[in-house]
């Protein structure tokens, strides 16, 4: 999905896994080599074979959307990649409201895009969240992610990606309190 749809090369793709390019290089040659030899072509999977890829879809629209982490502020590549990665995360939530996993991702993605505008200094340096104003923050994004993470709540399971947005909602809401959504259940996490 990476590099096929979003069109990331080996070197950005081994940074989001934390893998060196040529390893990373290897592996999607083997990777295409594979699927080439099965005949498998690009299509869209039956409702039933989603939630057994839902693991690895999540994982890489997550690496998608840290690998515009550190983009220069305001270029073509960072925002459109973070851009991208939010639709693909809202999109799979729509596709799967009843997976938690699915919800706590988008939940993620939407408390650090809603961050994101505190989260460099005029200079373009990095600020740490407790520097950070909260002021820059979007209000409307912090809301919906809380929402998002309050849904993924009520299934009473937890995953990777919403005991992490569940960590940024403590940081918001301890930074920001009056910032928190007035029917906010995912402190119960």
């Amino acid at each position: 999905m990476l590099q096929c749809v979003l069109g990331l090369d080996a070197a950005r793709i081994g940074a989001a896994f934390l893998v060196p390019a040529a390893t990373m290089g290897q592996r999607l040659v083997r990777a295409k080599a594979k699927i080439r030899d099965a005949g498998i072509g690009f299509q869209t999977p039956e409702a039933t074979d989603l939630p057994d890829r839902l693991e690895a879809v999540l994982a890489a629209i997550y690496a998608a959307y840290g690998t515009s982490w550190d983009a220069v502020p305001g270029s073509d590549g960072a925002t459109g990649l973070a851009a991208e990665a939010l639709y693909l995360a809202r999109l799979v939530a729509g596709v799967l409201p009843n997976q938690p996993e699915a919800l706590g991702l988008l939940a993620l993605i939407l408390y650090c895009e809603a961050r994101a505008g505190a989260r460099r200094d005029a200079a373009g340096g990095f600020v740490p969240l407790a520097a950070q104003n909260p002021a820059l923050w979007s209000r409307d994004g912090l809301i919906e992610a809380e929402a998002a993470l309050t849904q993924a709540a009520r299934f009473g399971t937890l995953g990777r990606f919403q005991i992490e947005a569940a960590i940024q909602s403590f940081h918001v809401q301890k930074k920001a309190p009056r910032l928190r959504s007035a029917d906010s259940t995912s402190r119960a996490l």
